[in-house]
């Protein structure tokens, strides 16, 4: 879906980025938190984050992947998607 939309993106820095190299599980938390700019969405999905205590999403992007700070609800809201909270899924989707 081509879109022009800024979202929240939990980015490694040099602390998670070491952890991550050598196979350590590291916090969410602990990632920094950087806007960036989509010109095209390929596939979103939502997973519940314990670290966070709440959902958030992937999106993926020409191949690439990012887990952003906002539900998958909220950000279909922002792309003017019809969300059927009974079909998560999308098995109806239009």
């Amino acid at each position: 879906m081509d879109c022009c939309i800024e979202l929240p993106i939990f980015c490694h820095n040099e602390k998670t980025s070491a952890l991550a190299k050598i196979g350590v599980d590291y916090d969410i938390n602990d990632c920094d938190l950087k806007i960036f700019t989509f010109l095209t969405i390929n596939m979103i999905d939502e997973y519940f984050c314990k670290e966070l205590d709440r959902k958030v999403c992937e999106i993926g992007c020409n191949g690439d992947f990012f887990k952003a700070d906002i539900s998958k609800q909220d950000l279909l809201k922002l792309l003017n998607i019809s969300y059927n909270e009974e079909d998560p899924e999308g098995e109806t989707a239009n």
